[in-house]
This record gives C-alpha cells, sequence and structure tokens, in this order.
C-alpha cells in the first residue's frame, strides 16, 4: 500500500529489500498465538454432556445448568444473552425470568398443542427492546429436550415468577437453602467441565 502510494504521486520507491524482509519475520515471530474457537455445541454434544458420569440431575444447580444449555441451544441463543454476568448484576430489565417465560396453545385439527415463547428482556443487539424467541420442543422422550429441563428445573428449585429463570437452591454447606442466579462463569466453567 505504501510502495503504491510512491508511484501513484511519481515518487521513487527506495526501500532495503533486506531490511524490508527482517521487518516481515520480527512482525510475524511477534504476532500474538491465533485465539482459541470453540467449535458450536451440537445437541450430540449436549446429550454427551448430560450422560458425563459427573452429572448429577438431581443436583439443584446442574438441572438449573442443563435448562439453561438445552433452551439456550434451542434457542439460537449467545450463553450472555440467557445467563447474568455476576451475581449482584442480576436484575429483571436485563436478565430473564420465570415471568419472561410464556405458553401459547396452538390450536389444531387433530388436538391443540402448546408452545413456549421466551422472551428476552435486554439483547446485545436490540439492547432494552429485547426479542421473543420460540423454545423449540425436540420430543418428550428426547435427553436434550429444553422443555422437559425447564419444567422440570422450575418445580424442584421452586423457582418464582421474579426471580431469575434459572436460579437454583444451594446445597453448599455456608449457603445451604440459599437461591442463586446462573452466573455467565458458573455456566461457562461446569460446561468446560463436562466436555
Amino acid at each position: 500500500m505504501l510502495r503504491d502510494w510512491h508511484h501513484m504521486h511519481w515518487i521513487e520507491w527506495e526501500v532495503n529489500e533486506e531490511e524490508l524482509v527482517m521487518y516481515y519475520v520480527n512482525g510475524y515471530t511477534n504476532a500474538p498465538p491465533p485465539k482459541y474457537k470453540r467449535e458450536t455445541l451440537l445437541t450430540d454434544h449436549i446429550v454427551a454432556m448430560l450422560m458425563h458420569p459427573s452429572f448429577d440431575p438431581t443436583n439443584p444447580f446442574n438441572l438449573a445448568w442443563a435448562s439453561a444449555t438445552t433452551l439456550g441451544h434451542a434457542c439460537i441463543l449467545l450463553s450472555g444473552e440467557f445467563t447474568c454476568p455476576s451475581k449482584p448484576k442480576w436484575h429483571p430489565s436485563f436478565n430473564v425470568t420465570l415471568g419472561d417465560l410464556s405458553e401459547v396453545v396452538v390450536p389444531s385439527a387433530t388436538a391443540p398443542t402448546t408452545k413456549y415463547k421466551l422472551h428476552l428482556p435486554w439483547t446485545k443487539t436490540k439492547k432494552y427492546l429485547g426479542k421473543t424467541v420460540g423454545v423449540a420442543e425436540l420430543g418428550a422422550g428426547h435427553l436434550a429436550c429444553p422443555v422437559a429441563w425447564l419444567k422440570r428445573h422450575v418445580r424442584e428449585n421452586s423457582v418464582k415468577l421474579d426471580e431469575g429463570l434459572w436460579s437454583y437452591t444451594s446445597t453448599m454447606p455456608r449457603s445451604r437453602g440459599q437461591h442463586f442466579v446462573l452466573t455467565k462463569a458458573a455456566w461457562i466453567k461446569r460446561t468446560n467441565e463436562l466436555l
């Protein structure tokens, strides 16, 4: 580009080619390493994580994690859209509550079916406008069915309407019985442990 500028202005391009090569080599050797990019989580990966020996489906944290993971995958959401950045930063104006989930009965010729919609109060692209996504159901018998995990999580963790959708009851000795919201860091940590 610099050489083209010289030619465009009828100025002679005078550069020491050996010195230029040295700059290229130094730039290459001092370049930061390429960033590792994880593969996209597929349904097969999620099923494998749910069948992992260290995954206990009776643990309240694992229920919240499984519900968030399957629903986030089914709705094609970014982890920051369905988790909370940190415990003190949870707020219903930004984060999903149980009240943001709604059932819609769709009439049919054979039998009415129930569909679920999730309203995200805040997204990276639409900010405060948020967006509403449909929850894809994989079938009652499928291990990674988000609706089945969500119903179980809400029932067993006793999630209230104004609490974070993925809040869970702590089983740790110091905080036993207290409700905590699933944070993005905790979600990532658990996902990495199960992969």
